[in-house]
């Protein structure tokens, strides 16, 4: 079903509300700091709950470093956004099959 509104502020174009939601790209520390978020919470639930270890300081906050490597380093273009974002991501799968072994 689709639906018009119209508000008064905005002559052009209308604005048609759909069934979809349109995602507005957001800012690229604001991506790397959910990625690095949800990669701590995965690494800890997956070491606690099915490798049954214990990682030290250093592995354990893995992503928070590369995360912070990321903001000292300046770069905040897209390619560099998406190269923190899988380093980040490698990163936290290298750690859990080190600590599987």
């Amino acid at each position: 079903m689709l639906a018009v509104a119209r508000f008064s502020s905005c002559r052009w174009p209308p604005l048609f509300v759909a069934s979809y939601v349109v995602v507005r790209p957001c800012d690229p520390q604001i991506m790397v700091a959910l990625v690095a978020a949800v990669c701590l919470l995965v690494e800890a639930v997956i070491a606690k709950n099915v490798i049954d270890v214990e990682l030290d300081f250093f592995t354990q906050f893995a992503p928070m470093w590369i995360f912070i490597a990321y903001l000292v380093s300046g770069l905040h273009d897209r390619a560099s956004e998406i190269a923190f974002i899988a380093v980040i991501i490698l990163a936290t799968a290298a750690v859990l099959v080190l600590y599987a072994v």
